[in-house]
């Protein structure tokens, strides 16, 4: 089971996951997300609902920890 960390300040969130992870889902990262070194931090109302499907689609657990700004 892999593990995430997700972010959230009192506007947004976003999901810590490796870019090599994102290229074997095949998912196409929006401008609302952003890259930093060999991870990306895909904002909640978009990129990381397209994550999250992908992982459930193809029946990948994971677990996610939340960690406040």
């Amino acid at each position: 089971m892999t593990q995430y960390t997700y972010y959230q300040d009192p506007g947004h969130g976003w999901l810590k996951v490796t870019i090599s992870e994102i290229e074997r889902l095949m998912i196409e990262v929006s401008s609302y997300s952003y890259v930093r070194g060999d991870h990306a931090f895909l904002e909640e109302d978009c990129d990381m609902s397209k994550f999250l499907a992908a992982k459930a689609e193809l029946g990948e657990k994971m677990k996610i920890r939340r960690m406040n700004k």
